[in-house]
């Protein structure tokens, strides 16, 4: 046999073992694609882009995957990470109609309208007849006012789909947008000879009869509305103002009442209710709904008006105040804002206050004259009809207007129909994910998808060493121990302590026993002495950092108990309020936190400090850079917590907890785009908690 005719056998025979695998990763790729759509299918959306990732993963050439994903991710309302997906599958085919129609979905939903309008007109031109995209089409051109262009859409759309009733509901919108009531009635009358049970429609009839101020015939039809569709809160919402408007208080208020009952979190049915309590003379429980208000939204200031208001009424004038100073600083110019403070200042024996606001205000107002300006005056409760208003009117003036709800149909555009299961739903607290730690358990967070126990080179060698007696792993998920557990971390410490020497790996051993057992200073003491004897030990000063925090934290908690004080403050992060750290806390808070974290509990070490030397000692350890992070936020240099979270994703990608973190110090900094698309990111990965975060910042 010649050399070459051997190097063909060879090369033969390779090919012919590696084949059936390479068939095989062919079909598993095409098996996982099948069950990520079935999960797309049964709106399992987090599982689904789980195996699209895989997919991706293993084919990044694919178009498809990136298209299911975007399905997934608008489905989640992560409309940035769809868009870029749906872009990532066009760049790689273009001639996919449907994916102009997943991004014209996610820019609509982020208010893109000329560039959703774009995307929708090139799908059409691929698929003339696709009712969905011809019908956003319609919709984006009413959101931007194009009424005539919206009716020809709809018009069009009726050519290829005669029979549909979504058609005629919107064209009734454009009408009654023109001030038509009469052709917007007409399209209603259509929908309900083919149909006397489409709800929507009798949703529509009964805004008509409101706008024409025929209460009792708008109510009727907001009745049948609220019969045929279920559990809709925006109509129980809005039958509220009918009834409000038909001097119907005790009603009104039982339907917000009832939205909250489904929703507790409901703003539109929190402030409601508290005005309609508050001028039914039921003060304190009008003050308890403001205050579960202005805890979901701390920016809310008139909610923080109103409660101003009523917190004087009742005599708490100094708590009204400062809802007043809060007011007044986001709105100089409001001159109900001074007089208010001016008034409660007067009733507390602030005299000098009191003229000094009330003279501010006489000023503002002869300014407004002088510039032919004239405040925005609510309507007396006398008048024919009660002003109300939008949920996104902001104006201060307008603080005791009940509010409208929208149907979330009539500015979102929807690629499907049915959504159910929706984890952007739950209710989940706007809190940094914790600090890694060295341990020997792991929970697995059952919201999660895809859960898995971190991976470190570094722990992986140390456990190759055999020095420990169980698996040790990287956790921010602990589990409490139960008894079992405690027995064995006991019967550890015993034998580690019963050896004739005690080694720098028997104190480190010790040292991780003593921590799972919360004695955190004798955790510190044997990590400290196996340092002392072998000072280059990377994991040992990562425990020590760990324990320190740990210890810090219990002391917190203790003066906490103590204080009666509420430390739970992260979750003011997302919504920006003025002197807040990166974590949420307020001036006087960081300061002790600062003072806690950098304050040596040795005399000789801080976490910082020995974080700082682990990533001497090994610079690819990604762990030691989020906890570092972690600590830089908390103490409020955001600049240096970012750099680190920054630098523990570039050696770890897969690490989602440094994307959320990162995200929500964006987020607080003003810096939308970037927080918008680390959320993404870490929703990608498999924290459900970001795409409850995206769906609020995307309100």
């Amino acid at each position: 046999m010649t050399k070459r005719t051997g190097y063909l056998h060879t090369l033969l025979l390779t090919l012919a073992l590696l084949l059936p695998q390479l068939l095989h990763a062919q079909i598993d790729v095409s098996r996982v694609m099948t069950i990520g759509r079935n999960a797309l299918y049964f709106n399992d959306y987090v599982v689904s882009i789980g195996y699209f990732n895989q997919v991706i993963g293993s084919r990044s050439w694919m178009a498809e995957p990136y298209f299911y994903r975007a399905v997934a991710k608008v489905s989640l309302e992560d409309f940035s990470g769809a868009e870029a997906d749906a872009s990532l599958c066009i760049e790689r085919n273009a001639f996919i109609p449907k994916a102009y129609l997943v991004r014209g979905v996610a820019r609509q939903n982020q208010k893109k309208y000329d560039l959703a309008a774009e995307d929708y007109r090139t799908g059409l031109r691929q698929t003339p007849d696709d009712e969905g995209m011809r019908y956003n089409l319609a919709m984006t051109e009413l959101l931007r006012d194009k009424f005539d262009d919206a009716q020809k859409e709809l018009e069009t759309m009726l050519k290829f789909s005669p029979g549909s009733l979504d058609a005629y509901l919107l064209l009734s919108a454009v009408a009654l947008q023109q001030k038509d009531t009469v052709r917007s009635e007409s399209y209603i009358d259509t929908i309900l000879r083919r149909d006397s049970f489409f709800g929507p429609a009798y949703a529509v009839s009964s805004q008509i009869a409101y706008e024409k101020k025929e209460y009792k015939q708008s109510l009727k039809r907001i009745n049948k509305a609220i019969e045929l569709i279920d559990e809709d809160p925006a109509l129980y919402i809005n039958r509220g103002i009918i009834r409000y408007q038909l001097n119907d208080l005790r009603g009104a208020m039982d339907d917000y009442s009832h939205v909250l009952d489904i929703s507790s979190n409901n703003k539109i049915a929190l402030f409601n209710r508290a005005l309609l309590r508050s001028y039914l003379g039921d003060k304190n429980n009008a003050i308890s709904d403001l205050n579960h208000l202005i805890k979901l939204e701390p920016s809310n200031h008139i909610a923080r008006f109103n409660r101003g208001l009523l917190l004087a009424d009742i005599g708490k004038h100094r708590e009204a105040i400062n809802d007043y100073n809060a007011v007044i600083k986001q709105y100089p110019e409001f001159i109900n804002g001074w007089l208010a403070r001016s008034q409660s200042r007067k009733l507390m024996g602030n005299a000098v206050g009191a003229d000094r606001d009330y003279w501010h205000a006489v000023d503002l107002q002869e300014k407004a004259k002088k510039q032919k300006k004239t405040d925005k005056q609510p309507a007396k409760e006398n008048s024919e009809s009660k002003e109300t208003r939008k949920e996104d009117d902001e104006t201060i003036e307008k603080y005791n207007m009940l509010v409208v709800a929208e149907p979330e149909q009539e500015t979102k555009a929807q690629y499907n129909s049915k959504v159910r299961g929706k984890v952007q739903d739950r209710n989940v607290e706007v809190e940094p994910r914790n600090i890694y730690v060295l341990t020997y358990y792991h929970r697995f967070d059952s919201e999660e998808i895809n859960p898995n126990v971190p991976y470190s080179a570094l722990v992986d060698r140390l456990n190759k060493q055999g020095i420990l007696p169980f698996r040790l792993l990287l956790s921010n998920h602990e589990i409490p121990l139960d008894e079992e557990m405690v027995k064995r971390h006991q019967s550890d410490i015993e034998e580690a302590t019963g050896t004739e020497k005690m080694s720098a790996d028997n104190l480190f051993r010790r040292g991780l026993d003593y921590l799972l057992l919360q004695n955190h200073e004798q955790a510190i003491s044997d990590f400290t002495s196996s340092l002392n004897l072998k000072p280059d030990q990377p994991l040992v000063l990562f425990a020590r950092a760990t324990a320190l925090l740990k210890k810090q934290e219990a002391e917190r908690n203790r003066m906490a108990a103590v204080t009666g004080e509420n430390l739970s403050t992260q979750g003011k992060l997302i919504l920006g309020e003025s002197k807040k750290n990166a974590f949420g806390y307020n001036e006087a808070e960081h300061k002790a936190n600062e003072a806690r974290l950098k304050k040596p509990l040795t005399d000789l070490h801080t976490p910082v400090q020995d974080l700082d030397r682990t990533i001497q000692l090994n610079a690819n350890f990604s762990y030691a850079y989020y906890n570092r992070a972690w600590i830089y936020a908390q103490q409020g240099e955001t600049a240096k917590a970012i750099e680190d979270y920054t630098q523990a994703i570039a050696l770890s990608p897969g690490l989602a907890d440094a994307y959320f973190n990162r995200g929500l110090l964006y987020l607080a900094g003003g810096k939308s785009k970037e927080g918008l698309k680390d959320l993404s990111k870490a929703g990608e990965l498999g924290l459900y908690q970001a795409y409850n975060i995206l769906k609020r910042m995307n309100k």
